[in-house]
């Protein structure tokens, strides 16, 4: 499950037979994750507020931190942009749970934490906003083809949010029984 070719991060490998287990259990029933990053460089918005996220000219969100003064070069600063799909089977009752953290040497910390659910059938698969809302919901997208749902999300990093490791958990809950697994990612940091 890794990647390859310039500039692409590398799926870490499983930690044991029972994380390989879960992740073949979820491709099993037809769940599905792409999970990639390239460098990218983004607009300097920290001007307004150290810490904020801001969109950049294509409408994506980026965040920002401290340090990124550091890396700042003529009004751009380095950054990552992490592309996500997941494809899920169209199930008549399921919630999907997507969580994306950053695990660094001196911060860890959320990127977002979204949750779509499908309550009945005949009902498509919502964000729900209610639950699971961390997060700007710019840059991402839930599309439906060939009965299976899937869920496309960009979201643009500065080096000093996202630069060493990013774990993205997978939650699939459907009526009597819950799958999940976690995908580790190295950014080159």
């Amino acid at each position: 499950m890794g990647n390859s070719g310039r500039g692409l991060g590398q799926i870490e490998p499983f930690d044991d037979s029972n994380h390989e287990v879960r992740s073949l259990d979820m491709v099993f029933g037809g769940l599905t994750v792409d999970f990639t990053w390239q460098p990218t460089m983004m607009e300097d918005t920290r001007a307004h507020d150290e810490n904020s996220s801001s969109a950049d000219p294509q409408g994506a969100v980026v965040a920002h931190g401290a340090m990124d003064v550091m890396y700042s070069l003529e009004g751009k600063v380095h950054g990552k942009k992490i592309m996500i799909n997941v494809t899920v089977p169209d199930l008549d009752h399921m919630e999907l749970g997507l969580t994306l953290a950053t695990v660094g040497s001196f911060d860890s910390r959320d990127l977002f934490d979204y949750t779509y659910r499908k309550e009945s059938e005949g009902e498509g698969l919502v964000q729900d906003n209610h639950r699971g809302g961390n997060g700007d919901r710019q840059g991402e997208r839930v599309s439906k083809s060939d009965g299976k749902y899937k869920i496309s999300i960009e979201k643009y990093f500065s080096n000093d949010v996202a630069n060493e490791l990013v774990v993205l958990e997978v939650v699939l809950s459907l009526l009597h029984d819950v799958k999940s697994d976690e995908f580790s990612m190295s950014l080159g940091g």
